[in-house]
């Protein structure tokens, strides 16, 4: 059952400095964890992608000459 946001917010409001704290604590460990997800998930995305020959390295005037090559 989803809460509504402002709904979450009255009650962290009325929480203790203590458990204020330590909910901010939690918070902070789980974005750092949905960031790290995601981190790999990109990094298997691009290796998936190098490994398929679709992405490409080069300086800014090798892509130019491949650009104009075509």
């Amino acid at each position: 059952m989803a809460i509504e946001f402002h709904k979450v917010v009255e009650e962290v409001k009325l929480l203790g400095l203590e458990d204020k704290i330590y909910l901010r604590d939690l918070l902070d460990r789980i974005l750092l964890e949905e960031k790290r997800k995601l981190i790999k998930k990109n990094a298997e995305e691009s290796l998936s992608e190098y490994e398929e020959g679709r992405i490409k390295f080069g300086s800014v005037k090798d892509l130019r000459k491949e650009a104009y090559d075509d």
